[in-house]
Protein backbone atom coordinates (compact mmCIF):
# COMPACT_ATOMS: atom_id res chain seq x y z
CA UNK A 1 0.00 0.00 0.00
CA UNK A 2 2.49 2.38 1.05
CA UNK A 3 4.47 1.69 -1.88
CA UNK A 4 1.40 1.96 -4.14
CA UNK A 5 0.90 5.52 -2.74
CA UNK A 6 4.40 6.32 -3.26
CA UNK A 7 4.04 5.71 -7.01
CA UNK A 8 1.44 7.52 -7.65
CA UNK A 9 2.59 10.40 -5.43
CA UNK A 10 5.41 10.22 -7.36
CA UNK A 11 3.56 10.25 -10.27
CA UNK A 12 1.90 13.65 -9.85
CA UNK A 13 4.86 15.48 -8.93
CA UNK A 14 6.89 13.90 -12.14
CA UNK A 15 3.89 14.58 -14.34
CA UNK A 16 5.34 16.23 -17.76
CA UNK A 17 3.25 17.81 -20.20
CA UNK A 18 3.50 17.22 -23.76
CA UNK A 19 1.28 19.92 -25.91
CA UNK A 20 1.17 23.57 -25.16
CA UNK A 21 -2.81 23.20 -25.44
CA UNK A 22 -3.09 20.14 -22.81
CA UNK A 23 -0.65 22.48 -20.71
CA UNK A 24 -3.16 25.21 -21.01
CA UNK A 25 -5.98 22.86 -20.41
CA UNK A 26 -4.34 21.89 -16.85
CA UNK A 27 -3.38 25.42 -16.10
CA UNK A 28 -7.19 26.46 -16.94
CA UNK A 29 -8.50 23.76 -14.73
CA UNK A 30 -6.14 24.60 -12.02
CA UNK A 31 -7.49 28.84 -12.53
CA UNK A 32 -11.13 27.33 -12.57
CA UNK A 33 -10.80 25.57 -9.43
CA UNK A 34 -8.92 28.16 -7.61
CA UNK A 35 -11.19 30.65 -8.67
CA UNK A 36 -14.11 28.68 -7.68
CA UNK A 37 -12.83 28.80 -4.34
CA UNK A 38 -11.95 32.62 -4.94
CA UNK A 39 -15.53 33.50 -5.52
CA UNK A 40 -16.51 31.16 -2.14
CA UNK A 41 -14.04 33.44 -0.21
CA UNK A 42 -15.47 36.66 -1.85
CA UNK A 43 -19.28 35.09 -0.92
CA UNK A 44 -18.14 34.34 2.53
CA UNK A 45 -16.29 38.03 2.55
CA UNK A 46 -19.64 39.42 1.61
CA UNK A 47 -21.63 37.64 4.22
CA UNK A 48 -19.20 38.24 6.82
CA UNK A 49 -18.83 41.54 6.17
CA UNK A 50 -20.79 43.42 3.23
CA UNK A 51 -19.94 45.76 1.12
CA UNK A 52 -18.92 48.07 3.66
CA UNK A 53 -15.52 50.36 5.37
CA UNK A 54 -13.90 47.04 6.86
CA UNK A 55 -14.01 45.27 3.49
CA UNK A 56 -12.45 48.78 1.95
CA UNK A 57 -10.12 48.46 4.24
CA UNK A 58 -9.51 44.83 3.69
CA UNK A 59 -8.42 45.37 0.34
CA UNK A 60 -6.66 48.85 0.29
CA UNK A 61 -4.64 47.20 3.10
CA UNK A 62 -3.64 44.45 0.43
CA UNK A 63 -2.50 47.00 -2.65
CA UNK A 64 1.35 47.69 -1.19
CA UNK A 65 2.25 43.87 -0.47
CA UNK A 66 0.42 42.82 -3.91
CA UNK A 67 2.55 45.74 -5.42
CA UNK A 68 5.25 44.03 -4.27
CA UNK A 69 4.06 40.42 -4.74
CA UNK A 70 3.37 40.81 -8.25
CA UNK A 71 6.32 42.56 -9.54
CA UNK A 72 8.77 39.66 -8.16
CA UNK A 73 6.36 36.71 -9.31
CA UNK A 74 5.59 38.68 -12.75
CA UNK A 75 9.29 39.44 -13.39
CA UNK A 76 10.98 37.23 -12.21
CA UNK A 77 9.97 34.19 -13.53
CA UNK A 78 9.81 36.39 -16.75
CA UNK A 79 13.75 36.36 -16.73
CA UNK A 80 14.59 33.60 -14.92
CA UNK A 81 13.67 30.58 -17.67
CA UNK A 82 15.55 31.99 -20.61
CA UNK A 83 18.77 31.78 -18.22
CA UNK A 84 18.36 28.90 -16.76
CA UNK A 85 17.33 26.82 -20.03
CA UNK A 86 21.01 28.37 -21.84
CA UNK A 87 22.74 26.99 -18.68
CA UNK A 88 20.83 24.02 -18.23
CA UNK A 89 21.40 22.61 -21.74
CA UNK A 90 24.98 23.11 -21.55
CA UNK A 91 25.77 21.93 -17.91
CA UNK A 92 23.21 21.16 -15.34
CA UNK A 93 25.15 21.56 -12.16
CA UNK A 94 25.96 25.19 -13.45
CA UNK A 95 22.00 25.74 -14.10
CA UNK A 96 21.18 24.46 -10.60
CA UNK A 97 23.99 26.69 -8.78
CA UNK A 98 22.97 29.49 -10.45
CA UNK A 99 19.45 28.89 -9.73
CA UNK A 100 20.38 28.96 -5.58
CA UNK A 101 22.75 32.20 -6.06
CA UNK A 102 19.68 33.81 -7.83
CA UNK A 103 17.32 32.64 -4.94
CA UNK A 104 19.81 33.89 -2.04
CA UNK A 105 20.17 36.90 -3.85
CA UNK A 106 16.33 37.48 -4.34
CA UNK A 107 15.46 36.26 -0.63
CA UNK A 108 17.98 39.05 0.66
CA UNK A 109 17.10 41.92 -2.29
CA UNK A 110 13.38 41.30 -0.69
CA UNK A 111 13.73 41.16 2.94
CA UNK A 112 15.44 44.98 2.37
CA UNK A 113 12.53 45.64 0.59
CA UNK A 114 9.92 44.35 2.69
CA UNK A 115 11.72 45.91 5.62
CA UNK A 116 12.00 49.42 3.97
CA UNK A 117 7.84 49.12 2.68
CA UNK A 118 7.34 48.22 6.57
CA UNK A 119 9.02 51.49 7.69
CA UNK A 120 7.20 53.61 5.10
CA UNK A 121 3.72 51.93 5.33
CA UNK A 122 2.00 54.99 7.58
CA UNK A 123 3.59 57.53 4.49
CA UNK A 124 2.25 55.07 2.29
CA UNK A 125 -1.36 54.11 3.23
CA UNK A 126 -2.64 57.20 2.71
CA UNK A 127 -1.80 57.64 -0.97
CA UNK A 128 -3.46 54.46 -1.54
CA UNK A 129 -6.75 55.60 0.21
CA UNK A 130 -6.83 58.99 0.69
CA UNK A 131 -10.40 59.20 1.72
CA UNK A 132 -10.07 57.32 4.50
CA UNK A 133 -10.28 58.52 8.34
CA UNK A 134 -7.13 58.63 10.46
CA UNK A 135 -8.30 55.49 12.43
CA UNK A 136 -9.22 53.54 9.49
CA UNK A 137 -5.23 54.51 7.83
CA UNK A 138 -3.99 52.91 11.17
CA UNK A 139 -5.78 50.21 11.13
CA UNK A 140 -4.72 49.69 6.90
CA UNK A 141 -1.01 50.14 8.07
CA UNK A 142 -0.70 47.46 10.22
CA UNK A 143 -2.83 45.08 8.10
CA UNK A 144 -0.55 45.62 5.51
CA UNK A 145 2.83 45.56 7.32
CA UNK A 146 1.47 41.86 8.04
CA UNK A 147 0.52 40.79 4.51
CA UNK A 148 4.43 41.75 3.54
CA UNK A 149 4.92 38.23 4.96
CA UNK A 150 3.02 36.80 2.03
CA UNK A 151 5.56 38.62 -1.10
CA UNK A 152 8.75 37.24 1.02
CA UNK A 153 7.10 33.83 0.52
CA UNK A 154 5.86 34.03 -2.66
CA UNK A 155 9.13 35.55 -4.18
CA UNK A 156 10.64 32.31 -3.47
CA UNK A 157 7.76 30.28 -4.74
CA UNK A 158 8.37 32.36 -8.30
CA UNK A 159 11.87 30.50 -8.58
CA UNK A 160 10.20 27.21 -8.20
CA UNK A 161 7.32 27.66 -10.23
CA UNK A 162 9.54 28.72 -13.22
CA UNK A 163 11.59 25.29 -12.57
CA UNK A 164 8.21 23.47 -12.97
CA UNK A 165 7.63 25.36 -15.98
CA UNK A 166 10.91 24.71 -17.59
CA UNK A 167 10.56 20.48 -17.14
CA UNK A 168 6.99 21.10 -18.34
CA UNK A 169 5.64 20.05 -14.61
CA UNK A 170 2.41 21.94 -14.62
CA UNK A 171 0.43 19.77 -13.22
CA UNK A 172 2.02 20.12 -9.72
CA UNK A 173 2.44 23.88 -10.19
CA UNK A 174 -1.55 23.99 -10.92
CA UNK A 175 -2.08 23.31 -7.29
CA UNK A 176 -0.28 25.72 -5.44
CA UNK A 177 -2.85 28.97 -6.81
CA UNK A 178 -5.74 26.06 -5.26
CA UNK A 179 -4.04 26.11 -1.94
CA UNK A 180 -3.56 29.76 -1.53
CA UNK A 181 -7.26 30.40 -1.94
CA UNK A 182 -7.82 27.61 0.05
CA UNK A 183 -6.01 29.12 3.12
CA UNK A 184 -7.64 32.66 2.69
CA UNK A 185 -10.95 30.70 3.08
CA UNK A 186 -9.57 29.07 6.04
CA UNK A 187 -9.05 32.36 7.19
CA UNK A 188 -12.50 33.75 6.75
CA UNK A 189 -14.57 30.74 7.72
CA UNK A 190 -12.50 29.86 10.59
CA UNK A 191 -10.38 32.56 11.92
CA UNK A 192 -12.34 35.57 11.12
CA UNK A 193 -15.23 35.09 13.34
CA UNK A 194 -12.91 35.39 16.00
CA UNK A 195 -10.58 37.74 15.01
CA UNK A 196 -12.31 39.45 12.72
CA UNK A 197 -10.42 41.06 9.27
CA UNK A 198 -7.29 39.89 11.29
CA UNK A 199 -8.12 36.53 11.01
CA UNK A 200 -8.54 36.82 7.27
CA UNK A 201 -4.86 38.21 6.74
CA UNK A 202 -3.57 35.67 8.38
CA UNK A 203 -5.54 33.45 6.30
CA UNK A 204 -3.96 35.09 3.32
CA UNK A 205 -0.14 34.55 4.95
CA UNK A 206 -1.10 30.41 5.49
CA UNK A 207 -2.42 30.04 2.14
CA UNK A 208 1.19 31.81 0.67
CA UNK A 209 2.75 29.48 2.71
CA UNK A 210 0.96 26.66 0.94
CA UNK A 211 1.77 27.94 -2.34
CA UNK A 212 5.18 27.36 -1.95
CA UNK A 213 5.27 24.34 -0.22
CA UNK A 214 3.19 22.51 -3.03
CA UNK A 215 6.21 23.04 -5.24
CA UNK A 216 9.03 22.06 -3.68
CA UNK A 217 8.89 18.25 -4.03
CA UNK A 218 8.16 19.26 -7.90
CA UNK A 219 11.47 21.11 -7.89
CA UNK A 220 13.47 18.56 -5.88
CA UNK A 221 12.27 15.84 -8.28
CA UNK A 222 13.64 18.11 -11.45
CA UNK A 223 17.03 17.85 -9.74
CA UNK A 224 16.71 21.25 -7.14
CA UNK A 225 18.47 20.89 -4.25
CA UNK A 226 18.76 24.64 -2.06
CA UNK A 227 21.97 25.72 -1.00
CA UNK A 228 23.20 29.43 -0.23
CA UNK A 229 25.42 30.83 -3.15
CA UNK A 230 26.23 34.41 -3.16
CA UNK A 231 27.84 35.58 -6.10
CA UNK A 232 26.26 39.04 -7.72
CA UNK A 233 29.28 39.00 -10.26
CA UNK A 234 28.51 35.66 -11.81
CA UNK A 235 27.57 35.85 -15.95
CA UNK A 236 24.11 34.46 -15.35
CA UNK A 237 23.54 37.47 -12.55
CA UNK A 238 23.85 39.86 -15.10
CA UNK A 239 21.84 38.24 -17.93
CA UNK A 240 18.88 37.81 -15.57
CA UNK A 241 19.30 41.30 -14.70
CA UNK A 242 19.39 42.29 -18.51
CA UNK A 243 16.27 40.53 -18.61
CA UNK A 244 14.55 41.17 -15.46
CA UNK A 245 14.94 45.06 -15.41
CA UNK A 246 12.93 46.66 -18.05
CA UNK A 247 10.07 43.98 -17.15
CA UNK A 248 10.09 45.99 -13.92
CA UNK A 249 8.73 49.00 -15.00
CA UNK A 250 5.91 47.28 -16.95
CA UNK A 251 4.71 45.80 -13.45
CA UNK A 252 5.66 48.76 -11.23
CA UNK A 253 3.04 50.33 -13.88
CA UNK A 254 0.60 48.43 -14.15
CA UNK A 255 0.22 47.88 -10.45
CA UNK A 256 0.31 51.75 -9.46
CA UNK A 257 -2.40 51.97 -11.60
CA UNK A 258 -4.20 49.69 -9.42
CA UNK A 259 -3.40 51.50 -6.33
CA UNK A 260 -4.43 54.96 -8.76
CA UNK A 261 -7.83 52.91 -8.49
CA UNK A 262 -8.02 52.47 -5.33
CA UNK A 263 -7.56 55.58 -3.94
CA UNK A 264 -9.85 57.03 -6.37
CA UNK A 265 -12.41 54.85 -5.13
CA UNK A 266 -11.85 55.30 -1.38
CA UNK A 267 -13.14 58.88 -2.12
CA UNK A 268 -16.16 58.12 -3.45
CA UNK A 269 -19.25 56.60 -1.26
CA UNK A 270 -18.77 54.09 1.32
CA UNK A 271 -18.52 50.47 -0.41
CA UNK A 272 -17.54 51.55 -3.30
CA UNK A 273 -13.90 50.05 -3.34
CA UNK A 274 -15.60 46.62 -2.30
CA UNK A 275 -17.86 46.89 -5.24
CA UNK A 276 -14.86 47.38 -7.84
CA UNK A 277 -12.79 44.36 -6.22
CA UNK A 278 -15.53 41.89 -6.07
CA UNK A 279 -16.59 42.74 -9.67
CA UNK A 280 -12.66 42.28 -10.99
CA UNK A 281 -12.24 39.31 -9.21
CA UNK A 282 -15.34 38.04 -11.12
CA UNK A 283 -13.62 39.28 -14.03
CA UNK A 284 -10.31 38.06 -13.67
CA UNK A 285 -11.75 34.48 -14.02
CA UNK A 286 -12.29 34.26 -17.40
CA UNK A 287 -8.92 36.04 -17.90
CA UNK A 288 -6.86 33.54 -15.58
CA UNK A 289 -8.04 30.72 -16.57
CA UNK A 290 -7.84 31.33 -20.29
CA UNK A 291 -5.56 34.18 -21.24
CA UNK A 292 -3.03 33.75 -18.72
CA UNK A 293 -3.09 29.82 -18.82
CA UNK A 294 -2.47 29.96 -22.74
CA UNK A 295 0.03 32.86 -22.28
CA UNK A 296 2.25 30.92 -19.43
CA UNK A 297 1.93 27.60 -21.76
CA UNK A 298 2.88 29.09 -24.95
CA UNK A 299 5.71 31.05 -23.56
CA UNK A 300 8.31 28.27 -23.38
CA UNK A 301 7.66 27.21 -26.90
CA UNK A 302 7.21 30.99 -28.21
CA UNK A 303 10.90 31.48 -26.72
CA UNK A 304 12.21 28.58 -28.85
CA UNK A 305 11.02 29.16 -31.75
CA UNK A 306 11.91 32.79 -31.98
CA UNK A 307 15.46 32.01 -30.67
CA UNK A 308 15.81 29.45 -33.20
CA UNK A 309 15.05 31.31 -36.09
CA UNK A 310 11.72 29.88 -36.68
CA UNK A 311 9.73 33.40 -37.16
CA UNK A 312 7.07 31.54 -39.53
CA UNK A 313 6.50 28.81 -36.57
CA UNK A 314 6.19 32.02 -34.29
CA UNK A 315 3.64 33.58 -36.07
CA UNK A 316 1.66 30.63 -36.42
CA UNK A 317 1.94 29.96 -32.89
CA UNK A 318 0.71 33.24 -31.88
CA UNK A 319 -2.42 32.78 -34.43
CA UNK A 320 -3.18 29.99 -32.97
CA UNK A 321 -2.89 30.82 -29.09
CA UNK A 322 -5.02 33.98 -30.08
CA UNK A 323 -8.50 32.12 -32.11
CA UNK A 324 -7.77 29.72 -29.26
CA UNK A 325 -8.43 32.31 -26.66
CA UNK A 326 -11.25 33.96 -28.89
CA UNK A 327 -13.04 30.96 -29.44
CA UNK A 328 -13.41 30.50 -25.26
CA UNK A 329 -13.89 34.28 -23.66
CA UNK A 330 -16.21 35.74 -26.56
CA UNK A 331 -19.19 33.54 -25.76
CA UNK A 332 -18.15 33.84 -21.77
CA UNK A 333 -18.59 37.25 -22.35
CA UNK A 334 -21.43 37.61 -23.43
CA UNK A 335 -22.92 35.11 -21.39
CA UNK A 336 -21.73 36.70 -18.26
CA UNK A 337 -23.36 39.97 -19.51
CA UNK A 338 -26.83 38.15 -19.70
CA UNK A 339 -26.21 36.36 -16.63
CA UNK A 340 -24.59 39.41 -14.63
CA UNK A 341 -27.25 39.78 -11.97
CA UNK A 342 -27.85 36.15 -11.31
CA UNK A 343 -23.71 35.38 -11.12
CA UNK A 344 -23.79 38.69 -8.44
CA UNK A 345 -26.47 37.30 -6.59
CA UNK A 346 -25.47 33.54 -6.39
CA UNK A 347 -21.40 34.30 -5.46
CA UNK A 348 -22.07 37.21 -3.43
CA UNK A 349 -25.81 37.69 -2.46
CA UNK A 350 -25.48 36.74 1.70
CA UNK A 351 -25.74 37.98 4.92
CA UNK A 352 -25.06 41.79 4.89
CA UNK A 353 -24.56 42.04 1.52
CA UNK A 354 -27.80 43.59 0.09
CA UNK A 355 -29.98 44.07 -2.73
CA UNK A 356 -28.22 47.82 -3.95
CA UNK A 357 -24.91 45.96 -3.49
CA UNK A 358 -25.91 43.34 -5.42
CA UNK A 359 -27.46 45.65 -8.27
CA UNK A 360 -24.29 48.09 -8.23
CA UNK A 361 -22.19 44.87 -8.60
CA UNK A 362 -23.80 43.74 -11.22
CA UNK A 363 -23.47 46.89 -13.62
CA UNK A 364 -20.10 47.12 -12.95
CA UNK A 365 -19.41 43.35 -13.52
CA UNK A 366 -21.77 43.94 -17.11
CA UNK A 367 -18.95 46.56 -17.64
CA UNK A 368 -16.37 44.50 -17.13
CA UNK A 369 -17.73 41.40 -18.69
CA UNK A 370 -17.99 43.40 -22.36
CA UNK A 371 -13.94 43.41 -22.81
CA UNK A 372 -13.13 40.03 -20.95
CA UNK A 373 -11.94 39.17 -24.70
CA UNK A 374 -9.88 42.20 -24.78
CA UNK A 375 -8.39 41.63 -21.26
CA UNK A 376 -7.81 37.88 -21.98
CA UNK A 377 -5.44 38.73 -25.11
CA UNK A 378 -3.15 41.04 -23.38
CA UNK A 379 -1.35 38.62 -21.40
CA UNK A 380 -0.98 36.11 -24.91
CA UNK A 381 -0.06 39.65 -26.53
CA UNK A 382 2.94 40.47 -23.98
CA UNK A 383 3.97 36.77 -23.40
CA UNK A 384 4.67 36.89 -27.66
CA UNK A 385 6.73 40.13 -27.21
CA UNK A 386 9.06 38.82 -24.56
CA UNK A 387 9.81 35.67 -26.36
CA UNK A 388 11.39 38.23 -29.04
CA UNK A 389 13.30 39.94 -25.59
CA UNK A 390 11.10 42.78 -26.18
CA UNK A 391 10.32 44.52 -22.89
CA UNK A 392 10.89 48.20 -24.41
CA UNK A 393 7.65 47.89 -26.63
CA UNK A 394 5.26 46.22 -23.58
CA UNK A 395 6.34 49.15 -21.37
CA UNK A 396 5.17 51.21 -23.45
CA UNK A 397 2.26 50.21 -24.62
CA UNK A 398 0.89 49.71 -20.85
CA UNK A 399 2.21 53.13 -19.75
CA UNK A 400 0.01 54.34 -22.94
CA UNK A 401 -3.01 52.32 -21.59
CA UNK A 402 -2.61 53.28 -17.93
CA UNK A 403 -2.58 56.82 -18.34
CA UNK A 404 -6.03 56.30 -20.63
CA UNK A 405 -7.15 54.53 -17.56
CA UNK A 406 -6.85 57.56 -15.46
CA UNK A 407 -7.91 59.69 -17.59
CA UNK A 408 -11.24 58.02 -18.03
CA UNK A 409 -11.56 57.32 -14.22
CA UNK A 410 -11.27 60.68 -13.13
CA UNK A 411 -13.62 61.94 -16.26
CA UNK A 412 -16.12 59.42 -15.51
CA UNK A 413 -16.06 59.79 -11.88
CA UNK A 414 -16.93 64.05 -12.85
CA UNK A 415 -19.75 62.94 -15.31
CA UNK A 416 -21.51 60.09 -12.93
CA UNK A 417 -21.34 62.35 -10.12
CA UNK A 418 -23.43 65.26 -12.15
CA UNK A 419 -27.12 65.09 -11.14
CA UNK A 420 -27.90 66.49 -14.89
CA UNK A 421 -25.35 64.68 -16.94
CA UNK A 422 -27.11 62.83 -19.26
CA UNK A 423 -24.44 59.97 -19.60
CA UNK A 424 -25.25 58.91 -16.20
CA UNK A 425 -29.17 59.23 -17.06
CA UNK A 426 -28.41 57.23 -19.90
CA UNK A 427 -26.03 54.49 -17.64
CA UNK A 428 -29.12 54.23 -14.96
CA UNK A 429 -31.28 53.34 -17.94
CA UNK A 430 -29.15 50.59 -19.96
CA UNK A 431 -27.92 49.29 -15.88
CA UNK A 432 -31.37 49.20 -14.83
CA UNK A 433 -30.29 51.48 -11.83
CA UNK A 434 -32.96 54.31 -11.82
CA UNK A 435 -33.34 54.15 -8.14
CA UNK A 436 -29.39 55.28 -7.61
CA UNK A 437 -28.33 58.38 -6.60
CA UNK A 438 -25.03 57.45 -6.60
CA UNK A 439 -23.09 55.26 -9.66
CA UNK A 440 -19.52 57.35 -9.60
CA UNK A 441 -18.11 53.60 -8.85
CA UNK A 442 -19.05 52.26 -12.24
CA UNK A 443 -16.54 54.96 -13.35
CA UNK A 444 -13.49 52.29 -12.73
CA UNK A 445 -14.61 49.15 -15.14
CA UNK A 446 -15.72 51.78 -17.39
CA UNK A 447 -12.47 52.77 -17.62
CA UNK A 448 -10.59 49.78 -17.37
CA UNK A 449 -12.52 48.10 -19.86
CA UNK A 450 -11.86 51.49 -22.51
CA UNK A 451 -8.42 51.44 -21.56
CA UNK A 452 -7.89 47.03 -21.80
CA UNK A 453 -9.76 48.00 -25.78
CA UNK A 454 -6.90 50.53 -26.61
CA UNK A 455 -3.98 48.22 -25.25
CA UNK A 456 -4.91 45.06 -27.02
CA UNK A 457 -5.65 46.67 -30.62
CA UNK A 458 -1.54 49.06 -30.28
CA UNK A 459 -0.17 45.26 -29.47
CA UNK A 460 -1.84 43.96 -32.52
CA UNK A 461 -0.86 46.98 -34.33
CA UNK A 462 2.59 46.70 -33.38
CA UNK A 463 3.39 42.77 -33.80
CA UNK A 464 1.55 43.33 -37.58
CA UNK A 465 4.18 46.36 -38.25
CA UNK A 466 7.20 45.05 -36.91
CA UNK A 467 6.95 41.46 -37.54
CA UNK A 468 4.82 40.96 -40.34
CA UNK A 469 1.00 38.99 -39.92
CA UNK A 470 0.18 37.01 -37.71
CA UNK A 471 -3.52 36.83 -38.44
CA UNK A 472 -4.53 34.99 -41.81
CA UNK A 473 -7.98 34.85 -43.78
CA UNK A 474 -9.56 31.77 -42.42
CA UNK A 475 -8.23 33.21 -38.54
CA UNK A 476 -10.58 36.01 -39.35
CA UNK A 477 -12.76 33.56 -41.21
CA UNK A 478 -12.60 31.06 -37.61
CA UNK A 479 -13.13 34.31 -35.45
CA UNK A 480 -16.43 35.36 -37.39
CA UNK A 481 -17.80 32.09 -36.77
CA UNK A 482 -16.93 32.57 -33.04
CA UNK A 483 -18.53 35.66 -32.66
CA UNK A 484 -21.83 34.38 -34.54
CA UNK A 485 -21.98 31.18 -32.26
CA UNK A 486 -21.48 33.23 -29.44
CA UNK A 487 -24.55 36.05 -30.02
CA UNK A 488 -26.83 33.26 -30.69
CA UNK A 489 -25.47 31.46 -27.50
CA UNK A 490 -26.00 34.85 -25.54
CA UNK A 491 -29.80 35.21 -26.99
CA UNK A 492 -30.73 32.00 -26.37
CA UNK A 493 -29.49 32.29 -22.48
CA UNK A 494 -31.24 35.80 -22.53
CA UNK A 495 -35.09 34.30 -23.50
CA UNK A 496 -34.81 31.38 -21.46
CA UNK A 497 -34.51 33.69 -18.39
CA UNK A 498 -38.40 34.82 -18.33
CA UNK A 499 -40.05 31.64 -18.79
CA UNK A 500 -37.32 30.15 -15.78
CA UNK A 501 -38.27 33.07 -13.66
CA UNK A 502 -41.73 31.65 -13.53
CA UNK A 503 -40.67 28.07 -12.70
CA UNK A 504 -38.17 29.03 -9.97
CA UNK A 505 -38.92 30.97 -6.74
CA UNK A 506 -36.12 34.01 -7.78
CA UNK A 507 -36.03 34.95 -3.62
CA UNK A 508 -34.23 32.26 -2.45
CA UNK A 509 -30.81 31.23 -3.33
CA UNK A 510 -31.70 28.18 -5.13
CA UNK A 511 -34.01 29.76 -7.62
CA UNK A 512 -31.64 31.92 -8.65
CA UNK A 513 -29.04 29.23 -9.04
CA UNK A 514 -31.39 27.37 -11.21
CA UNK A 515 -32.33 29.87 -13.17
CA UNK A 516 -29.03 31.17 -14.03
CA UNK A 517 -26.95 27.80 -14.35
CA UNK A 518 -29.83 26.47 -16.72
CA UNK A 519 -29.61 29.48 -18.75
CA UNK A 520 -25.98 29.51 -18.94
CA UNK A 521 -26.29 25.31 -19.77
CA UNK A 522 -28.47 26.29 -22.27
CA UNK A 523 -26.51 29.29 -23.96
CA UNK A 524 -23.30 26.90 -23.52
CA UNK A 525 -24.95 23.92 -25.65
CA UNK A 526 -26.03 25.91 -27.84
CA UNK A 527 -22.68 27.40 -28.63
CA UNK A 528 -20.61 23.82 -28.62
CA UNK A 529 -23.26 22.51 -31.22
CA UNK A 530 -23.08 26.20 -33.44
CA UNK A 531 -19.49 25.41 -33.29
CA UNK A 532 -19.63 21.82 -34.77
CA UNK A 533 -21.85 22.39 -37.16
CA UNK A 534 -20.16 25.66 -38.72
CA UNK A 535 -16.81 23.34 -38.26
CA UNK A 536 -14.92 25.67 -36.19
CA UNK A 537 -11.55 23.72 -35.43
CA UNK A 538 -10.58 25.39 -32.65
CA UNK A 539 -12.80 22.50 -31.12
CA UNK A 540 -10.94 19.87 -32.69
CA UNK A 541 -7.39 21.00 -30.99
CA UNK A 542 -8.81 20.55 -27.49
CA UNK A 543 -10.10 17.26 -28.26
CA UNK A 544 -6.55 16.05 -29.86
CA UNK A 545 -4.78 17.94 -27.47
CA UNK A 546 -6.33 15.43 -25.00
CA UNK A 547 -5.59 12.28 -26.74
CA UNK A 548 -1.95 13.28 -27.60
CA UNK A 549 -1.04 14.10 -24.08
CA UNK A 550 -1.86 9.93 -23.52
CA UNK A 551 0.05 9.32 -26.46
CA UNK A 552 2.97 10.84 -26.50
CA UNK A 553 5.52 10.24 -28.67
CA UNK A 554 3.57 11.50 -31.55
CA UNK A 555 5.14 14.83 -31.63
CA UNK A 556 7.31 16.22 -28.82
CA UNK A 557 6.45 19.10 -26.46
CA UNK A 558 9.10 21.43 -27.84
CA UNK A 559 8.46 20.67 -31.43
CA UNK A 560 4.28 20.96 -30.62
CA UNK A 561 3.19 22.58 -34.09
CA UNK A 562 -0.27 24.37 -33.67
CA UNK A 563 -0.93 24.57 -37.86
CA UNK A 564 -0.58 20.70 -37.52
CA UNK A 565 -3.88 20.87 -35.55
CA UNK A 566 -5.89 23.48 -37.39
CA UNK A 567 -5.40 21.90 -40.83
Amino acid sequence: MISFLRKITTGIFANETQTVTFAAMILATSSLVADILGLLRDRLLAAQFGAGRELDIYNAAFRIPDFLFLVLFGSISAAFIPVFAQYHEKNKQDAWRLTNNLLSIASVGIGILATVMFVAMPALIPLVAPGFSHEERSVTVSLSRLLLLSPLVFGISSFLSGILHYFKRFLIFSFAPILYNAGIIFGVAVLAPAWGIWGVVWGVVIGACLHLAIQVPGAMLSGFRPGIVFAPLHPGIRQTAVLLIPRIPNLILTNLNIIVMTAIASSLAVGSLAVFTFADNLRSVPVGIVGISFATAAFPNLSRAWAAGRKEDFSLMVASVVREVMFLVVPVSLLFIVLRAQIIRVVLGAGRFDWEDTQLTAAAFGIFSATIFAQALIPVFMRAFFAMKDTITPLIISACAIGINIICALYFVSVLNDPVSFVADAARDVLHLRTFSDIAALALPLSFSISSLVQVVLFAIVLRVRYGSFVDTASWVSMGKVVTASVMAAMVSFFALRPLSVWFDLDRFTGVFAQGAIAGVLGGAVYIMLAWLMNIKELRVYLSSVKRQFAPKTLPFAEDRYTSQLK
